[in-house]
C-alpha cells in the first residue's frame, strides 16, 4: 500500500520523465521525500522513472533532430555550421539512449561543487582585490572570454520575438488560426516565388512584408472572402539563412542561423574570437560592401547595439587581426589588456580599464614604452596634467597606490574581549577603553602587567610604556591611567602564558636600523622566572622592572617561591661590539623588595639577567658564559672561572668576579649540606709558568674566617668533604621462614649469620639447604651479560642461512627451532642469585658467611618433596620426592625426552641453585642422586646449528637464569 504522499512524488517523477527524459529535477521537499524512503521503494520509483524516459526517448531524439540541436564545443546548440548539418545520423527511437549531457557521476560532482551566492561573491571580490597586485605579465587581454567556448545564453530563434522591421521571405512559415464559422489552424510556408497557398484563396504573394503589414493584409483578404471568420496572424518556424565566418574567428566557416541574428548572434554560434582578433573593427560585408564597422567594446562597455545590424544571408563577418594594444595594471578596476580605438589617450585607456580603484594614486602612473632602437623607457606622470597623454602599441600603463594607513587610532591587542581598533582622541587615557574588569579583560588576564606600544618622531621609532591594569580600572584618572598617544598598541597578556609571542614584533623593531657598534635595546631575562624571554629595554629600568616584565620570580606547586633570593648574577656585554662578557652578581631578594637598594641594578643594553632556582643545577644557566671566558684567551692567561666540588648545594663552575673569596663561592654554589665536613677542605690552585703548568694544595678550615675571606684566583676547585657515613641507611630483607621476616637495617660490615641471628633464626619448618639469596648488584651484571648472549644469538641466527646459490642452509627441518630459541631469549631475565650453602653458614662456618650489601634478599623456603622436571620431555611437571628414584626415573616420569632434547647435556638445577652435570658415562645409574627441591633441566638439541657454537652456551644460560628465577618462585610460593 502505498501512502498518499508515495503517491504524489511517484506522479511528480512521472510527469518529469515525461517532460525532461535526460535529466531528473525535484523540488527540495520532493527530494526530502525521496530519500526518507526505505531502499527497496526508492529503487523501484526510480525504476518507474527509468521506463518513462525509455518510453519518451523516441519522441525526444526526433524533436531533437528536427530542431538540429548537436551541441559541439565552441557552437551555440541549435545553430550548426552548415558542414556539420549535413553529417548529422538520425537516431532510432528505440534505443533508449539519453540525450548528450552529463553523467549522473558528473552531476554528482557538480553537485557537490556547488557553491553558495556569498561563497562566489566572496571568491570574486578576492580576485578582484588580487588584480591590483598583477603585472602585466599576468593580464589577460580584455573581452574575449565573452563569446569564448560553449554559449549557454543563446536563445534559439522559434523562442524569441520577432524583431521589428523583419520581412517575410521564402522558407518562413505563417500560422493562420480561424474562428467563427470555420475553425481552422493554416501552418503555411512561404514558397521560393514568395506566396502562400491558403485553401479556398489559392496563392497569395507575401513576400517582403513586415509581420505588421501581412497581418494586415491576410486578415483584410479573408474577411473579403469568408463572411463570418475572424483570423489571427502569426509567424511559426522562421527560414534559416548562410553566413560567412572569416578572419580571426575561432572556428571560421559558413554557419546556418536564424534569420533574424545579428553579428553579435553569429560571433557566439562561431565560439567567439581568437587572441589575436580585433574588438574593435570587426565588419560586416554584404555584396562585397562593407556596411558595418561594430565596435565590441561599446557593446561590452556601454551596452551599444547600433552597429549590431540583422544579418541577410550571404554576409561575410570579417575578424582583422588586432594592431594596437596597451597592459592597464595596479589600481585600476579592470586591470587587463586593451585594444586601443580613436582616441588613445592615458584618459581613455583608464576609462577602458573601468576607472580609478579609490586607493589609487593619480599622481604615481607609470608607462612603460619600447622605443623603436629595442630600449625600454619609463614614463612618470600625473593623472591631473597628463590626460591627453598619447600611447602607443605595447606600452605598459600601471596606476600606483596610496599608502593606506590608519590614522587617528589607537588598538587594544590581547587578553581582552573588545580587542580592536578604536579612534584616538587628544589627551584620552587608558581607562576610556579599559574601565570594566568583567566587560573589558578575559578572565585570563595578567592583571599586574601590560605594556604600551608607540610609534612616535619622524621614523616613527619604537618606544615601550609599562602599566598596570589593576590599577588602570581602581585609579581612572591618574598617574597609573596613562595617557594615549596616536597609533599607539596596548598589549594585554594572559596570565601563565610567555609574552614572547605578542611581543616579537617589538623586539624585531628594536633589532633593526642599527649601526655596527650599536647594541639592541634588548635584555635578556633566564631561571626561576615565570616566563623567561627576551624583552624590550624601557627607558630608567631595572633589574625589578625586568623581572616583573618577565611575570616575577617563579613558584613551585605549593605556591612557594622556588627562586634563590639570596644569589643572582646579571651578565653585561663590554668592549667592541659587545663580545667581552663581565659577571656582576646581586641579591634578587633585596633588589625586589626594596627597589632603591644597590642590588637592584640599572641594566643597559644586552644584558642578561639570570634568576638561579633554589632545587635545580645552575649549570644550565652559567655555561654561555663560562664558554665565553674560556675562548679568546692570550699566552698565560687563564680563565676567569672557579670551580667547587662535594658538599654542596650546586656543585659546578662559576664565573670569578673580582674580590671573589671562599665565603663568596660557598654561597654562589647554595651553602654546605648537612653532610659538609667542615674540619678540613681542599682547595687545587693551578699556577702557569714559561715552561708548565703547577699545581698546589692548600688546606682550608671552613670554621676559621681568615680562611673563609680567602681570595681566590682563576681556575681555582675547592673540594668539600663529606662525613663519612653520615645518613648511610643499609637494609636486607629476610623472607619465608624465619622467626621474624622483614626488613633490617645493618650496619657496614654485618653478616647474613648476624642478621639471621637479629631475626631470631629459622623456623622448625624451614629448609636451609633450598635458601635463595639474591643481590641486586649481581642481578645487573647479569643481566648485562644475558643481553649481550641475546644479541650474539640473533646476530649469529641472522647470518646462519646459506651465503650463494645452491649452498644448503645450516638450520634443518622448519624454522620452529630458532623461533623458540629467541622466544626464550626474549622472556629470559636475570635473578642475581647468589648460591650459598646455609646450613654450613648456620653451623658456625664464618668461611660460608656473606658480607651484607644494601638491598640484599633471603628468602627461606619451607620443607620440600617436590622434584621438578623441566626442559625437553614430554609432560614437565613436579613429582614427589622418592630417594630410590634416579634422574632418568623421573625423566620417564614425565614421559620421556622429547624429539628435540640434548641427553648429553642433560644437568640438575640443585635446591641452593648450584648446578652439576651428572655423570655422563652413567647419568641414568644412582652415582648422581636427587634430592628436595631440585631441578632437572633436559635442554633444546641445537646440534643443526653446528656453525653456530655460541647457541648452545645462550641457551644454557636462558634455561639456567629462567630455571632459577622459576625455583625462587616456588620456594616464595
Amino acid at each position: 500500500m502505498i501512502r498518499p504522499y508515495l503517491k504524489t512524488l511517484l506522479v511528480t517523477l512521472a510527469l518529469i520523465a515525461a517532460q525532461h527524459a535526460s535529466a531528473l529535477t525535484l523540488t527540495p521537499e520532493q527530494q526530502r521525500q525521496l530519500d526518507a524512503l526505505p531502499e527497496s521503494q526508492r529503487q523501484q520509483l526510480m525504476q518507474q522513472y527509468q521506463q518513462a524516459k525509455r518510453s519518451q526517448g523516441g519522441a525526444n531524439e526526433t524533436s531533437g533532430q528536427s530542431q538540429q540541436q548537436v551541441p559541439q564545443e565552441g557552437k551555440q546548440p541549435g545553430v550548426v555550421p552548415l558542414g556539420d548539418r549535413v553529417q548529422v545520423a538520425p537516431q532510432t527511437s528505440g534505443s533508449g539512449a539519453s540525450q548528450p549531457g552529463r553523467s549522473e557521476q558528473g552531476e554528482d560532482k557538480e553537485e557537490k561543487e556547488e557553491k553558495t551566492a556569498e561563497q562566489i561573491l566572496k571568491e570574486e571580490y578576492r580576485k578582484w582585490r588580487a588584480a591590483s597586485g598583477l603585472g602585466s605579465d599576468d593580464l589577460l587581454p580584455f573581452g574575449y572570454e565573452m563569446f569564448a567556448g560553449e554559449p549557454t545564453s543563446f536563445v534559439a530563434s522559434s523562442d524569441a520575438p520577432v524583431p521589428v522591421g523583419y520581412r517575410v521571405g521564402p522558407g518562413d512559415e505563417i500560422r493562420v488560426l480561424l474562428t467563427g464559422r470555420e475553425n481552422q489552424d493554416l501552418s503555411l510556408t512561404v514558397s521560393r516565388s514568395g506566396t502562400i497557398e491558403i485553401p479556398q484563396v489559392g496563392p497569395v504573394n507575401v513576400h517582403g512584408k513586415t509581420l505588421e503589414e501581412l497581418r494586415s493584409y491576410l486578415q483584410g483578404l479573408i474577411r473579403e472572402r469568408f463572411i463570418g471568420v475572424e483570423s489571427f496572424v502569426s509567424l511559426g518556424e522562421l527560414r534559416s539563412i548562410s553566413v560567412f565566418l572569416t578572419g580571426e574567428s575561432r572556428n571560421p566557416g559558413v554557419y546556418s542561423v536564424s534569420a533574424f541574428s545579428t553579428l553579435s548572434h553569429a560571433l557566439s554560434v562561431s565560439g567567439g574570437i581568437k587572441i589575436s582578433g580585433s574588438l574593435r573593427n570587426i565588419r560586416l560585408i554584404r555584396n562585397g560592401e562593407t556596411v558595418s564597422h561594430f565596435d565590441l567594446y561599446d557593446l561590452m562597455l556601454a551596452g551599444d547595439r547600433g552597429a549590431d545590424l540583422q544579418l541577410e544571408s550571404g554576409d561575410v563577418i570579417f575578424i582583422p587581426a588586432a594592431s594596437q594594444r596597451v597592459s592597464v595594471s595596479g589600481a585600476v578596476v579592470r586591470p587587463a589588456v586593451y585594444e586601443l580605438g580613436q582616441k588613445n589617450t592615458l584618459e581613455q585607456a583608464i576609462k577602458l580599464a573601468g576607472g580609478l580603484r579609490a586607493e589609487a594614486d593619480p599622481s604615481k602612473i607609470q608607462i612603460s614604452r619600447l622605443r623603436p632602437d629595442s630600449k625600454r623607457t619609463l614614463l612618470d606622470l600625473n593623472f591631473a596634467n597628463s590626460k591627453n597623454q598619447q600611447l602607443v602599441n605595447g606600452d605598459t600603463l600601471r596606476i600606483g597606490k596610496i599608502h593606506d594607513r590608519l590614522r587617528g587610532s589607537v588598538e587594544v591587542r590581547g587578553a581582552s574581549p573588545i580587542s580592536g581598533t578604536y579612534q584616538w582622541q587628544r589627551g584620552m587615557r587608558l581607562s576610556r577603553l579599559l574601565n570594566n574588569r568583567d566587560d573589558h579583560l578575559n578572565d585570563d588576564a595578567d592583571l599586574d602587567f601590560g605594556v604600551i606600544v608607540s610609534r612616535t618622531g619622524e621614523n616613527f621609532d619604537v618606544s615601550l610604556r609599562r602599566f598596570t591594569p589593576r590599577d588602570v580600572i581602581a585609579q581612572s584618572g591618574t598617574q597609573a591611567d596613562p595617557i594615549l598617544k596616536e597609533r599607539d598598541s596596548v598589549l594585554l597578556f594572559k596570565d601563565g602564558e610567555s609574552r614572547q609571542g605578542m611581543l616579537e614584533p617589538v623586539l624585531g623593531a628594536f633589532r633593526q636600523g642599527l649601526n655596527i657598534d650599536e647594541l639592541p635595546a634588548l635584555v635578556s631575562v633566564a631561571g626561576a622566572v615565570r616566563h623567561p624571554g627576551t624583552y624590550p629595554l624601557l627607558e630608567n629600568h631595572s633589574i625589578n622592572d625586568m623581572i616583573h616584565f618577565a611575570g616575577g620570580v617563579a613558584r613551585g606547586n605549593n605556591s612557594l617561591v622556588s627562586a634563590d633570593l639570596e644569589f643572582g648574577m646579571l651578565i653585561r656585554r663590554q668592549g667592541e661590539l659587545g663580545r667581552v662578557p663581565q659577571a656582576i652578581r646581586y641579591n634578587p631578594g633585596n633588589a625586589l623588595n626594596n627597589p632603591n637598594s644597590s642590588d637592584n641594578l640599572p641594566v643597559q643594553e644586552m644584558d642578561r639577567i639570570l634568576v638561579f632556582s633554589r632545587t635545580e643545577n645552575r649549570g644550565n644557566l652559567l655555561e654561555p658564559l663560562l664558554e665565553e671566558l674560556r675562548q679568546n684567551l692570550l699566552p698565560g692567561q687563564q680563565p676567569t672561572v672557579v670551580s667547587i666540588t662535594g658538599a654542596v648545594r650546586h656543585p659546578g663552575s662559576y664565573p670569578l668576579l673580582p674580590g671573589t673569596t671562599v665565603r663568596d663561592l660557598l654561597a654562589y654554589a647554595g651553602g654546605l649540606t648537612n653532610a659538609s665536613y667542615q674540619l678540613e677542605a681542599e682547595l687545587i690552585r693551578q699556577r702557569l709558568t714559561a715552561q708548565r703548568a703547577e699545581s698546589e694544595l692548600v688546606k682550608l678550615e671552613l670554621q676559621n674566617p681568615d680562611h673563609q675571606s680567602l681570595t681566590l684566583q682563576p681556575t681555582d676547585r675547592i673540594h668539600i668533604k663529606q662525613i663519612p657515613d653520615l645518613n648511610l641507611q643499609q637494609t636486607v630483607t629476610l623472607e619465608g621462614e624465619v622467626n621474624f621476616p622483614g626488613t633490617y637495617t645493618i650496619r657496614r660490615g654485618e653478616t647474613l649469620a648476624q642478621v639471621i641471628e637479629r631475626a631470631g633464626g629459622l623456623t622448625e619448618f624451614a629448609y636451609a639447604k633450598g635458601a635463595v639469596f639474591t643481590r641486586e648488584r649481581l642481578r645487573e651484571q647479569e643481566q648485562q651479560r644475558l643481553n649481550e648472549a641475546q644479541r650474539r644469538l640473533r646476530r649469529d641466527l641472522a647470518i646462519s642461512g646459506p651465503q650463494s646459490p645452491g649452498e644448503v642452509d645450516t638450520v634443518e627441518g622448519d624454522d620452529e627451532t630458532v623461533i623458540r630459541v629467541l622466544d626464550q631469549v626474549a622472556d629470559a631475565q636475570a635473578v642475581g642469585r647468589l648460591v650459598i650453602d646455609l646450613p654450613e653458614l648456620l653451623a658456625g662456618n664464618t668461611a660460608r658467611d656473606v658480607r651484607l650489601q644494601d638491598g640484599d634478599t633471603l628468602t627461606i623456603p619451607e620443607i620440600s618433596q617436590a622434584v621438578s622436571v623441566m626442559g625437553e620431555v614430554q609432560f614437565a611437571t613436579s613429582h614427589l620426592h622418592d630417594a630410590t628414584l634416579s634422574i632418568r626415573d623421573y625423566i620417564n616420569r614425565s614421559g620421556g625426552l622429547a624429539f628435540q632434547a640434548d641427553e648429553q647435556r642433560i644437568y640438575v638445577i640443585k635446591a641452593d641453585g648450584s648446578v652439576t652435570v651428572p655423570n655422563q658415562s652413567r647419568w641414568f645409574g644412582r652415582t648422581n642422586p636427587v634430592e628436595p627441591g631440585d631441578t632437572i633441566v633436559v635442554p633444546l638439541n641445537l646440534s643443526q646449528l653446528s656453525s653456530i657454537e655460541l647457541a648452545k652456551d645462550v641457551s644454557q644460560i636462558i634455561y639456567q637464569v629462567a630455571l632459577g628465577a622459576a625455583a625462587v618462585r616456588s620456594f616464595r610460593d
